[in-house]
C-alpha cells in the first residue's frame, strides 16, 4: 500500500476529482489534484520540480483529451518513463471502451493500471488494486491489447497514422544447470502451456548454446517445416531453430518468446546478459549430489536476478531440502512432473503459478496427447555395404 508520505499527483477532470477520495482516507495519503484541462507532454516536460519527487502519477483520460493529441499522450508516456523510471502510473479511462487507440497505446507501455469500470462498485476494487503492493498486472490490463496498434509518426504538425503489428511481448530465458538435465524439455513444455490460452501466441527459439531440434522433423510425423525463416511446425507449436533469424521472428509479434538457451556451463558474459535481461528466468536442475555443483554456479553467479527454479526427477522426501537451500535467494522454487513426451500440456497448476502476473484465468486442461513415431530418414539397422 502507499505510504503516507508518498507523493501523488492526480491530473482530472472536474467529473472525476473525488474519484481516489476514499482510498486516501483509507491509507492516509494526500492526493495533489491538478484540475482542469492539460497538456499531458507539456506538463511531463516543464513540471520537474514536482515529478521528481512523484512516486504515483494519476492522469485521467477525460482531464487531457482536448488538449493533448494521441501523439503528445504517446510521447509523454515514454518521456516520464525515460526521466522518472519506475515510478507508478495509473490511468483513469472510465467511458473508454476495449479497442481505444490511447488504451492499446497506454498497455503496449507496459502501462497496466488502468480503471475503466463503468459501475462504482467495480471502480472501487480496481482502485484498490492500482494502490496495492502489486498494482494491476499483465493479465488484468490484457484486454485492452490492440493487435495491430496504429503508430503514430508526426509530420508537419500533423499525426500520420500507420498500420504496424505490435504487440506487448513477454521473453522467457530457459537455462539449465548442465548438459541433458531436461531444458529442452521445459522449453518446449512452456511453450505448448502457452499456446494453448485463447488468444495467446507463443514460440519457442533455439539458440546457439542448444543444438538438434530440428530433428524432430526427422523422427515425427505431420511436422511442416519452413525452411525459409528455419521454422518447424508440430503439435500446434512454432519452433525455430538456432539458423533463424532473431530479429524476424520478434517481428512476427508472438505474445510470449521462450528461448532454449542451453547450458549455463557453456556461457560466456554475453548469453549471460541475455539471459539477465528476459523477463522470466527459469532456471532448470536436477538434486543429485553432481547436480547441485553446477546449480551452487548458477546460483552465486545470478542471485542478484530474480530467478524461477525448476527441479526434474526430484523424491518427495528431498523437495524441502532444496526449498531451504535456496530459500535466500529464491521462493519460486518448482518441480516438475515426469514428462518424457514434451509436446503436451502438462504441468499446469506450476506453470499457472509461474506466469500467473502475464496469463489471463483460464480453465486449460492437462492433456496427455499420443506420441506418434516416424521411422528416421536415417536406417540404422541398415547394414552397410561392403
Amino acid at each position: 500500500m502507499e505510504r503516507s508520505d508518498t507523493l501523488i499527483i492526480y491530473i482530472t477532470s472536474h467529473e472525476n476529482e473525488f474519484l481516489f477520495k476514499d482510498i486516501a482516507e483509507e491509507l492516509n495519503i494526500n492526493i495533489m489534484n491538478i484540475a482542469g484541462q492539460t497538456n499531458l507532454l507539456d506538463f511531463v516536460k516543464k513540471d520537474f520540480r514536482n515529478l521528481n519527487s512523484c512516486e504515483h502519477l494519476i492522469i485521467d483520460l477525460k482531464a487531457i483529451e482536448e488538449k493533448t493529441s494521441i501523439q503528445e499522450i504517446s510521447s509523454a508516456v515514454s518521456c516520464f518513463r525515460q526521466m522518472y523510471g519506475n515510478t507508478r502510473i495509473t490511468v483513469v479511462a472510465i467511458g473508454y471502451k476495449h479497442g481505444n487507440t490511447i488504451l492499446g497505446i497506454l498497455f503496449g507501455k507496459g502501462v497496466y493500471n488502468i480503471i475503466s469500470a463503468p459501475e462504482s462498485n467495480l471502480q472501487k476494487l480496481e482502485i484498490e488494486k492500482c494502490f496495492s503492493d502489486e498494482g494491476m498486472l499483465y493479465r488484468d490490463s490484457c484486454k485492452f491489447e490492440i493487435q495491430d496498434l496504429p503508430l503514430l509518426v508526426a509530420s508537419n504538425e500533423k499525426v500520420i497514422i500507420k498500420k504496424e503489428n505490435r504487440k506487448q511481448t513477454i521473453t522467457i530465458g530457459v537455462v539449465g544447470t548442465q548438459a541433458h538435465i531436461g531444458t529442452t524439455t521445459q522449453a518446449l513444455l512452456i511453450t505448448k502451456f502457452l499456446s494453448e490460452l485463447p488468444n495467446i501466441s507463443s514460440c519457442y527459439i533455439e539458440t546457439k548454446n542448444t543444438s538438434g531440434i530440428k530433428s524432430i522433423s526427422d523422427y515425427y510425423q505431420e511436422t511442416t517445416v519452413d525452411e525459409k525463416i528455419h521454422r518447424i511446425l508440430y503439435e500446434g507449436l512454432e519452433i525455430y531453430t538456432s539458423e533463424g533469424n532473431t530479429a524476424e521472428i520478434i517481428g512476427f509479434g508472438y505474445d510470449f518468446l521462450i528461448y532454449d538457451m542451453g547450458n549455463f556451463q557453456n556461457f560466456d558474459e554475453k548469453d549471460k546478459e541475455s539471459f539477465i535481461q528476459k523477463d522470466i528466468k527459469i532456471v532448470v536442475s536436477g538434486n543429485k549430489a553432481w547436480e547441485t555443483v553446477n546449480l551452487k554456479k548458477v546460483k552465486d553467479e545470478l542471485s542478484k536476478n530474480d530467478l524461477v527454479f525448476i527441479f526434474s526427477f526430484t523424491p518427495e522426501d528431498e523437495k524441502n531440502i532444496i526449498k531451504d537451500m535456496l530459500k535466500k535467494i529464491s521462493e519460486k522454487i518448482y518441480f516438475s512432473d515426469y514428462i518424457p513426451y514434451p509436446f503436451q500440456v502438462k504441468n499446469k497448476l506450476m506453470y499457472e503459478t509461474i506466469f500467473k502476473n502475464f496469463i489471463p484465468a483460464t480453465e486449460i486442461e492437462n492433456k496427455t496427447t499420443k506420441k506418434t513415431f516416424k521411422i528416421p530418414k536415417i536406417n540404422f539397422l541398415r547394414k552397410n555395404k561392403t
